[in-house]
């Protein structure tokens, strides 16, 4: 196996270690785990993993998620409030968050075009996309089989 591979197969199962760890109520303290933030954004965007995306929120608050969006000039897409912890689920959930399809589509546009931040930033982020496990959704579709944008 080439050292790529290694360092592949070795991150796919960090990852799937994370996704069983956040799966447990708690996590024995003798594991010592401290996934870094971008362990976290991975998991978050590849799988929908509801623990990554909550430490985001608490560790920034909805208020910030929404002024920053607001600032890159996408009003449309505001954080509503966190996900419920196991076992605190509402019978009927009420909305997440609100993405209109306009500022959705414009915020890939501007990732895959490297303008939304800066190209370094923007590069990651369409990378963290395009693990989505969905394969079939918009913004795995940013990305070619090379990691390349698809837009000119």
């Amino acid at each position: 196996m080439h050292s790529l591979e290694r360092e592949r197969t070795g991150k796919n199962l960090f990852l799937l270690f994370l996704v069983f760890l956040s799966s447990c109520t708690t996590i024995p303290p003798s594991l010592h785990v401290t996934p870094t933030n971008r362990d976290l954004l991975q998991l978050m965007i590849a799988i929908s993993d509801n623990t990554a995306a909550d430490r985001f929120i608490d560790l920034f608050g909805a208020e910030a998620v929404n002024a920053r969006m607001a600032a890159l000039c996408l009003p449309g897409i505001r954080l509503v409030r966190r996900i419920p912890n196991k076992g605190q689920e509402p019978s009927k959930w009420p909305p997440l968050g609100v993405m209109t399809p306009r500022d959705t589509a414009e915020l890939y546009r501007r990732v895959a075009a490297r303008t939304l931040l800066d190209p370094a930033s923007d590069r990651l982020i369409a990378r963290l996309l395009a693990t989505q496990h969905t394969r079939d959704r918009l913004p795995r579709l940013l990305l070619d089989e090379n990691g390349t944008s698809r837009l000119p």
